[in-house]
């Protein structure tokens, strides 16, 4: 019953408060996927841009810094793709990015004519043939491996296999109908490797033209951090994060928005600096936009290798990825760990009808919660369920990006911050 209590007045509480604005939030979201940034990722500085934007929020809401500079920098390569890229075959037949192929995160230049050979259901049921094309030299050729008609699990495998390990082919090109997407790498492979759809094949000649030019940037990215002060534990502080990069541009004319991944959980933590920085708490709240998430958790490890404070005085952590989308509800990591935190969400939800449904996961490694986890701070991951299929992609555009119940998860999550 005392429990009760607490939360219906926490409750109370929470609806006296500011409600997330909705204009900001369009704001944020038109800044952070215009082409101006980039792709928030290596080429043309698209990750500072984005940084100082951020920090330029932070500064206007009056965010304390725990040092001189809100920025926490630190030191990694990438290998980018600062040119423009041509891929067409003979007859000037030329091939669109993203529309008709994808290239390699990890490619590395290559410039010239290369002939194809084709690996299909017709080549690797015949044993005799394949051992005979494993003899030959393919120094100056590109592979293409088409296995939509292959049934056989063995000689799928083997084809599969050759995506990495193409017998020193100067590429592989891979056929496929799944819909292309991205990511970023740090180091280069020793061989080009595309996707690339069935239909834009149908256009090949015996060669095919490649201009690709990568290169492995040392970069210095920046975490941005900034917090407001508790007015009766300032030194017990609540985490509120979410990872502002993505995935930056593919040559000159094909970027990646990233309008849901994760400019929309970026939108909604300058949402929450907004209110809290009018609204204090009673323990300090520390507002953590990571970098270079996409390339393997870098920031969120960083700092919680070099944090600015002891990571036992973290009370708790909220982390907020691709929640630009919650039709469906959205999904707990760590709901079955830290089952006493993930009740509460359920109560508000149950006692205010913000969300049509919770769920929970266990551990996971796939957002910027896992480092803080793994050294034993409490956090959980929340991102939205909703029917938006963009994922690392060009299509995931702000003109995309339905918004569906993103009032309502910042109103859940302002609730169960109030019940720390």
């Amino acid at each position: 019953m005392y429990r009760k209590l607490i939360l219906s007045a926490a409750l109370l509480a929470g609806n006296l408060l500011l409600a997330q604005d909705l204009s900001y939030t369009n704001k944020v979201l038109d800044t952070l996927t215009s082409p101006a940034m980039g792709g928030r990722g290596f080429v043309s500085d698209g990750h500072m841009k984005a940084a100082n934007f951020i920090s330029t929020e932070y500064e206007k809401a009056g965010l304390k810094k725990f040092g001189k500079t809100y920025f926490q920098a630190f030191d990694m390569s990438v290998n980018v793709f600062p040119s423009t890229m041509q891929v067409k075959f003979e007859g000037d037949v030329i091939l669109k990015p993203d529309v008709d192929y994808m290239v390699a995160p990890e490619a590395p230049t290559l410039k010239g004519f290369f002939n194809l050979v084709l690996f299909d259901s017709t080549v690797v049921a015949n044993k005799k043939k394949v051992d005979k094309m494993s003899q030959m030299d393919y120094e100056n050729e590109f592979i293409v491996i088409d296995d939509s008609k292959v049934k056989d699990k063995d000689q799928k495998e083997f084809l599969h296999s050759m995506l990495s390990q193409p017998w020193n082919a100067r590429g592989v090109i891979y056929l496929t109908d799944s819909k292309f997407t991205w990511s970023i790498a740090p180091a280069q492979a020793t061989f080009m490797r595309i996707e690339m759809t069935h239909a834009a094949f149908k256009a090949a000649t015996k060669r095919i033209y490649v201009d690709i030019t990568s290169q492995v940037k040392k970069v210095k990215p920046q975490n941005v951090i900034g917090y407001v002060e508790g007015s009766q534990f300032p030194d017990s502080f609540v985490v509120i994060s979410a990872h502002y990069d993505h995935l930056g541009k593919m040559g000159t004319a094909t970027y990646f928005p990233g309008a849901n991944d994760n400019a929309s959980g970026t939108s909604m933590l300058l949402n929450f600096v907004q209110h809290y920085s009018k609204n204090p708490l009673k323990y300090s709240v520390v507002f953590m936009a990571f970098s270079a998430e996409e390339i393997g958790l870098v920031g969120s490890t960083f700092y919680t290798e070099h944090p600015l404070f002891p990571l036992k005085k973290i009370k708790f952590m909220v982390n907020m990825d691709i929640i630009g989308d919650a039709g469906d509800g959205i999904t707990v990591v760590n709901g079955a760990i830290f089952t006493k935190e993930y009740d509460k969400l359920n109560e508000i939800n149950d006692a205010k009808k913000y969300l049509p449904n919770i769920q929970k996961r266990g551990e996971a490694k796939n957002s910027d919660h896992y480092p803080f986890y793994a050294k034993g701070v409490k956090s959980i991951y929340i991102y939205g369920r909703g029917k938006s299929t963009a994922y690392h992609d060009v299509n995931d555009t702000k003109a995309n990006l339905p918004l569906k119940n993103y009032t309502q998860c910042f109103e859940l999550i302002r609730d169960f911050i109030l019940t720390l």
